[in-house]
């Protein structure tokens, strides 16, 4: 007995969530409310996927930081020497100029 009892009070709060629920969508603005709430719904889907997205590329930035640390020895392409920026080839030995383009005369 005690079991219908729960079921009629399940049955009777189901009934009541639909009538309120009727009730809202009868009021003044319930559509701009509805509306919102599922604009909301589709952001808040958009980010999850790219804050999953996120945890992917942490994942690989984690793992570059590692192999950086790992090769400490090896030199970075923004160290070039400065004797290079000077004309020296990296014997350290001076490297002849350029050849003048063709057609122009030289004076030496």
């Amino acid at each position: 007995m005690g079991d219908r009892s729960g079921k009629d009070l399940l049955g009777k709060l189901a009934d009541a969530g639909e009538g309120a629920i009727q009730r809202l969508a009868d009021m003044p603005g319930a559509g701009k409310v509805m509306e919102t709430m599922t604009s909301m719904r589709e952001r808040i889907e958009d980010l999850q996927r790219r804050v999953s997205r996120l945890d992917s590329l942490e994942q690989r930035v984690a793992e570059l930081e590692r192999r950086v640390e790992g090769d400490g020895g090896a030199r970075d392409a923004t160290d070039a020497p400065a004797s290079l920026a000077q004309g020296q080839d990296e014997g350290g030995e001076m490297s002849p100029p350029p050849p003048p383009p063709p057609g122009s005369t030289s004076t030496i």
